[in-house]
């Protein structure tokens, strides 16, 4: 049993604020900007792109399907749109994630939380009583009072779990740099010194870019593995 969905249903992700959900654009894009591919493409290639066109041509798009109950205030609206949002384009990846990892051991798993009549249910319900006492996903706390224990209760949000193992950061530099040291399709596509820059923040001792450097690794077995034609 994964408790996936009950972050978009319930409210719990950071960026469910009244001051975020104005925002014209995804929810996560403030947030998970360092796993934004994006920046660290070749000038040129990300330009002829144009990808926040694109993303946000994406953003409208999505925004367009969503029916507003008469008489929602705009802040309401905005939470509303934003838990659409994540329910229909930032959970499908972790769903898609979550079945590859379980299905490679022969583990089944099951969502609960993505009932289709408990999300119906709940994804109406007014936004200050899913918050009505200030913490995260406060109607699901609400809800399961006499079922779990006063610490798993009250206990604060732990977001997933990064790996901190030196060695995994020491093996994902070391092959980044081995990407941009061989000539290939992925190199051709990338800006080497906003690659680069990322291996310095790495050496530092602030919070690892592990994100960044992740996509810039799988780019490369991914041309290799699909072989797609570019037109560049």
């Amino acid at each position: 049993m994964a408790g996936d969905g009950a972050d978009e249903l319930f409210g719990g992700y950071r960026w469910f604020t009244a001051q975020a959900a104005a925002a014209e654009s995804f929810p996560w894009d403030g947030v998970l900007d360092r796993a934004d591919l994006t920046r660290l493409l070749d000038p040129s290639l990300a330009a002829a792109l144009d990808l926040p066109a694109h993303r946000a041509e994406l953003h409208r798009a999505a925004c367009a399907e969503i029916e507003h109950l008469p008489g929602t205030t705009p802040a309401e609206a905005a939470l509303r749109r934003y838990s659409y949002l994540n329910l229909t384009r930032f959970l499908p990846c972790l769903l898609d994630r979550a079945d590859r990892l379980s299905m490679g051991v022969g583990l089944e798993v099951r969502v609960p939380f993505l009932n289709p009549h408990l999300v119906e249910y709940v994804f109406n319900t007014p936004w200050d009583m899913k918050t009505f006492d200030g913490r995260e996903k406060s109607l699901l706390r609400a809800a399961v009072t006499d079922l779990l224990p006063e610490p798993v209760l009250t206990r604060r949000k732990s977001p997933y779990p990064m790996v901190r193992d030196p060695a995994y950061r020491a093996a994902l530099t070391t092959q980044v740099e081995c990407l941009l040291a061989e000539a290939g399709p992925a190199t051709d596509l990338l800006d080497g010194a906003a690659v680069r820059s990322l291996l310095l923040e790495a050496t530092g001792a602030d919070r690892f870019p592990r994100e960044g450097l992740e996509l810039v690794l799988d780019l490369g077995p991914w041309l290799r593995a699909h072989r797609p034609s570019l037109q560049l």
